[in-house]
């Protein structure tokens, strides 16, 4: 009778140490596959800000990937794009998300897999050392590198380079520390009002007369303004076509 309850105790061990492994084995892929897109992901942060990867901390939770990917697949495949960051059209990273993931399988067909879940992200942020008042044209001085958790972001998190900042014109005063967005700054203007400008008059196919003119209005490249030309005096509006030029069709 003493064996028989030996026998059992044993066998309901190794159920149980069977059942661990088996356990662990199932959960093993999920896991991996979590880890896998985590870093990926760090690699397209680093990659559209040019930081280290390294500058990225990033944790989620209850990944969930439509179509599923198994880790075979995943590790043998390239992240193309991430697209639709943030949740509901937001610009968020953090919290919960729903993004699209283009992938370039191991067989080199791409195709697109659609992720959700919960994310905390701390990392590298562009902020202003000091109040920028608008039309400001943004330099290397004016701005700094912090890290932080993009949770504290109410507007979400813009990846971005410093080279997509700098040259810039400042939309809106900004106070000393405020995270950079794309849509706080604008392409500067070509040519400021009160500028003197080089004027270009096509007056018919071949006829081309370059004078001097006082930009009376800024504007970009594409955008018409008025012009004063200086020697007659004659008002102008005028296509910006580049720094401190200008041109206009008679």
């Amino acid at each position: 009778m003493e064996m028989i309850r030996v026998s059992k105790l044993f066998l309901a061990l190794v159920f149980m140490v069977g059942g661990s492994q088996g356990l662990r084995a199932a959960t093993q892929p999920t896991a991996s596959v979590e880890t896998q897109f985590v870093s990926r992901l760090k690699q397209a942060f680093a990659s559209k800000m040019e930081m280290p990867a390294e500058s990225f901390d990033v944790r989620a939770d209850n990944l969930r990937f439509f179509p599923a990917l198994s880790t075979e697949v995943l590790s043998g495949s390239e992240i193309l794009d991430v697209m639709g960051l943030g949740a509901a059209g937001a610009s968020r990273i953090d919290g919960l998300f729903t993004m699209s993931i283009t992938l370039k399988y191991p067989d080199y067909s791409v195709r697109e897999h659609q992720v959700s879940g919960l994310m905390h992200v701390t990392g590298p942020v562009w902020v202003t050392k000091e109040i920028l008042n608008r039309g400001r044209i943004v330099t290397a001085g004016d701005i700094e590198l912090i890290r932080l958790p993009w949770s504290q972001l109410a507007t979400g998190v813009a990846l971005t380079r410093k080279d997509d900042l700098v040259g810039r014109a400042v939309r809106k005063y900004l106070a000393r520390g405020t995270p950079l967005f794309g849509t706080f700054l604008e392409t500067a203007a070509s040519v400021n009002m009160g500028d003197t400008v080089e004027l270009t008059v096509q007056s018919g196919p071949g006829v081309m007369i370059r004078s001097r003119a006082v930009a009376k209005q800024s504007g970009r490249v594409g955008e018409f303004i008025r012009v004063e030309q200086s020697d007659t005096r004659k008002p102008l509006q005028a296509l910006v076509t580049g720094d401190k030029s200008v041109e206009v069709q008679l």
